[in-house]
């Protein structure tokens, strides 16, 4: 999939401007513009995870929207299939 495409940035510009995601005047209110977020996936049983492959776009494309944020290096384990107990992120 080519996650830089004209055709997927646009999808992914339109997504964010109909959810108002850079102007959430909540979070710009509280939260810290220099904190950093980790996140873990805790697999409770099997499970197919899809999409991964598109968040670093969908951050860059955020990134791009919204002067104010800037994108950190992020790592991405790409696997398709969880097990019980695997971990991502």
């Amino acid at each position: 999939m080519d996650w830089n495409s004209r055709r997927i940035t646009a999808i992914i510009e339109n997504a964010l401007n109909e959810d108002r995601a850079t102007s959430d005047a909540t979070s710009y209110a509280c939260i810290d513009p220099s904190l950093r977020a980790a996140a873990t996936i805790l697999a409770k049983q099997e499970c197919i995870l899809a999409g991964l492959g598109c968040v670093p776009r969908i951050l860059d494309v955020y990134a791009a929207l919204d002067g104010a944020v800037r994108r950190a290096i992020l790592q991405f384990l790409m696997v398709s299939a969880y097990t019980r107990g695997s971990r991502s992120l």
